[in-house]
């Protein structure tokens, strides 16, 4: 293709060149020029071909990573880590999370978004119903998906776009009668000149139009560099953006949230495309040949600075509202993209303090691998404490329930062939970290976490509180005594509990509160010296152990 402009090139030269001996051959000077644009033109068109190809098998190729269980190339939410106390404790955020799983999004406003959307734990019955029929809509439109997360990955600044073209530009073409009546006059008086110059070979005319209208041009270029430089380079990501906002508006959407949507959009769509061609004309400045041409005729820069500046005062204020539905747009999709990956069932709302779950399974184990467990409790009950020997899979249950949960309260499938729910917020103590900056110690860590619980706890909100191994690190009468006092507050608020503790004399609180705490433990067996866990939750207080037998077999201790 750079040589066929070549070529071309070279031809409109030499036709000018000989159009100054011979007027007639002028016709050629155009038809040359002409079909040099258009070859410009294809090929900026072949280019973006081959790059949203390029794109596409990536986009495809994280696909079958994510089904395949292994970490894709999509953001994995590392920054809103600190934003939720329980997002380490449940895998929420980072490598080999739930937002990793779940993530294409591309815009940084959309990842927030996803991201307040798995950390809120919404408890409005409505919003997750609607949350629910938006993500079944998005999960069928599988081709809507494909062309929105490919464009959106094109996107080469996704943070500046939309406060770039939302702020006010200063004005400085808005005089008709200098910038615009005057550019129209010097305009004619150059077709004129031109005319003239081809009937009757007398180029004095032309030539001064060219200098008048060059130096008109030239005495206003640093204002038009000033707006060039606001749009220079975006051409691109502008397309982009329309490319969206296109592949949107040309679904069939049914839902209440997207007809909405759609609505907010229709002059999006007109918006972003004269922005694209007006910042397309920007950037053919960058071509000297093209620059000069174009002003010496038709005072090109002049024409177009009024353009962007029309443009501006019509549109600039809609910006951050589109950027806003653009945003959600892309959260949503990416909820879409994983139901339809992954399926399960829809939740079903209850009232009352309800949480009944048949195979439920942790959504970032695979499908083969994961061991679902059953389990139903409803008021009185409030707290079951989970007993089991090390590794027999007592935490990998515990985030199971909460990461189940907030997809469910997200408007997701969850991992189960059933989960009957009240919304409820969450609240966990799971993983617990020293600081050496802040001089805490784990334990102090872990004090601190359930004072923040306590606290959360005493609006009479609903709550599901996860908690694993409390108290780990005092002795072990203290331990047990502490224990039982927490929970017996626990007992005392609107809460679900699930308790997992070593301490196996926990397990006699059920007598004494029976039905507000049940029991329920994981068992290991030692077969021929192996040691085996079925991770299947049972009834009662755990009774087998094997840290001694562990430590023996790997030869810690005779």
């Amino acid at each position: 293709m750079i040589w066929i402009r070549f070529v071309l090139f070279l031809a409109f030269g030499y036709s000018l060149y000989l159009s100054i001996t011979t007027p007639l051959l002028f016709v050629l000077v155009v038809v040359f020029f002409a079909t040099f644009l258009f070859a410009i033109k294809r090929n900026g068109n072949l280019l973006r071909e081959k790059t949203r190809i390029k794109m596409t098998l990536w986009v495809l190729a994280q696909e079958l990573k994510a089904l395949n269980n292994e970490s894709t190339g999509w953001y994995n939410g590392e920054r809103f880590l600190k934003q939720n106390s329980s997002a380490s404790d449940l895998d929420l955020f980072g490598t080999f999370s739930l937002y990793h799983l779940i993530n294409r999004s591309s815009l940084e406003q959309g990842e927030e978004i996803l991201a307040k959307q798995l950390n809120d734990c919404c408890t409005d019955e409505t919003t997750i119903l609607m949350r629910q029929h938006c993500i079944q809509e998005y999960s069928l439109a599988n081709e809507f998906r494909r062309e929105w997360q490919v464009s959106a990955q094109l996107l080469e600044d996704k943070r500046e776009f939309g406060k770039k073209f939302g702020s006010d530009m200063q004005k400085y073409f808005q005089n008709k009668l200098l910038h615009f009546f005057l550019p129209v006059a010097l305009t004619l008086f150059f077709l004129f000149s031109a005319t003239y110059f081809w009937l009757e070979g007398n180029y004095v005319f032309l030539v001064t139009a060219i200098v008048v209208n060059l130096n008109y041009v030239g005495f206003h270029l640093k204002k038009i560099n000033a707006l060039h430089n606001r749009v220079s380079g975006f051409n691109k990501q502008i397309q982009n953006y329309t490319s969206l906002v296109e592949t949107y508006l040309s679904q069939k959407w049914k839902t209440p949230l997207n007809h909405e949507n759609k609505n907010r959009l229709h002059e999006a769509d007109k918006a972003f495309r004269e922005l694209e061609k007006i910042t397309e004309r920007f950037d053919r400045r960058m071509n000297l040949l093209l620059a000069v041409s174009f002003n010496a005729a038709c005072l090109y820069d002049i024409f177009l600075s009024r353009q962007l500046e029309a443009w501006e005062t019509k549109y600039a204020s809609r910006m951050k509202e589109w950027m806003a539905v653009l945003a959600d747009i892309d959260a949503g999709q990416s909820l879409g993209n994983y139901q339809y990956n992954f399926g399960g069932v829809h939740p079903i709302i209850s009232k009352g303090n309800v949480l009944e779950f048949e195979n439920l399974g942790h959504p970032l184990i695979s499908a083969k691998k994961r061991i679902a467990n059953s389990y139903k409790l409803q008021h009185p009950e409030k707290i079951v404490l989970i007993t089991g020997s090390n590794m027999s899979g007592k935490s990998t249950f515990l985030r199971s329930i909460g990461l189940n949960l907030i997809m469910a309260q997200a408007g997701l499938p969850v991992c189960a062939n059933k989960f009957l729910f009240t919304p409820m917020r969450l609240c966990s103590s799971l993983r617990q970290s020293d600081s050496l900056e802040n001089n805490v110690s784990l334990f102090h860590a872990e004090l601190l976490r359930l004072k923040e619980i306590r606290e959360t706890l005493s609006d009479g909100k609903l709550t599901l509180v996860l908690l694993d191994e409390i108290l780990k690190g005092t002795n072990s009468e203290d331990k047990l005594h502490g224990s039982e006092k927490l929970i017996e507050e626990f007992l005392k608020e609107n809460i679900i509990g699930f308790i997992a503790t070593h301490d196996l004399a926990l397990g006699e609180m059920e007598k004494k509160y029976s039905p507000g705490i049940k029991n329920a433990c994981f068992e290991s067996v030692i077969e021929k010296n192996e040691l085996l866990f079925d991770y299947k939750l049972k009834e009662g207080v755990a009774r087998n152990k094997n840290a001694t037998f562990l430590l023996k077999k790997l030869q810690i201790i005779p």
